[in-house]
């Protein structure tokens, strides 16, 4: 998986599935989607090194630190006020609006 997503940038959303499916306790569905996105970029930072070179990270570099505090200060309080029954409903709809989106695109309807 960590190889057919360093090459597509597709596999997220079959992990979540996976990861929702496997694990009822959101702390294991988190660890298990955390443990697999870092080999996902492990495998796509490789792909693109190979392709383009270091300098398109220049960007990512920068924008990094914003996204870590983004994260501590939304995305971690958010995750901790959750119990497992509002994280599987979240995840649950994240996936079917995620699946509306990949159908309006495959209509060309955006």
């Amino acid at each position: 998986m960590g190889i057919f997503h360093g090459m597509t940038n597709m596999g997220g959303a079959l992990l979540a599935i996976m990861a929702v499916t496997i694990h009822k306790d959101k702390f294991n569905a988190r660890y298990m989607i955390a443990v697999y996105y870092m080999t996902f970029v492990v495998m796509q930072t490789a792909v693109i090194l190979l392709a383009d070179g270091i300098t398109i990270f220049y960007e990512g570099l920068i924008l990094s630190p914003i996204s870590i505090m983004v994260y501590f200060i939304f995305g971690n309080s958010i995750f901790n006020v959750m119990n497992n029954v509002i994280f599987q409903f979240g995840m649950n709809l994240f996936l079917v609006l995620y699946a509306v989106v990949l159908m309006a695109k495959w209509m060309n309807l955006i």
